[in-house]
């Protein structure tokens, strides 16, 4: 006999449908209506999914545990450098790539290490 995750119920009628989901286990089953992502409960019987510590989660939530989103684009944050020296400045320049529409540029100078300009 088969227990859901979700709600715990058995699986009492023969014939009833249950979701077995491969990265959870053999062990594992859901009512198709209680597949659901633990974030914002969206049904996932037809969507891919993801299964981290015994959650189910929706593309966009398990997007947003590994990395944030950006408050202003909604675009996961990318959080890659691009280095350079700035003639212009004089010194060497660090671009702190938050997401599509936010840079920070900061100086690397050997004193401090001091944000130079916000471009949003």
């Amino acid at each position: 006999m088969f227990y859901c995750t979700q709600c715990h119920r058995t699986f009492e009628h023969r014939g009833e449908l249950g979701v077995f989901a491969s990265r959870a286990g053999s062990n594992r089953c859901w009512h198709p209506s209680c597949f659901v992502c633990a974030v914002c409960s969206e049904l996932l019987v037809d969507l891919i999914y993801f299964y981290k510590d015994g959650k189910l989660y929706c593309g966009r939530h398990h997007a947003e545990m590994l990395k944030p989103r950006c408050a202003a684009c909604d675009e996961v944050r990318l959080g890659f450098y691009i280095f350079f020296y700035s003639p212009e400045w004089q010194i060497f320049v660090a671009i702190t790539v938050l997401s599509l529409c936010r840079l920070i540029i900061t100086s690397l100078s050997s004193q401090d290490c001091k944000v130079l300009s916000l471009v949003s």
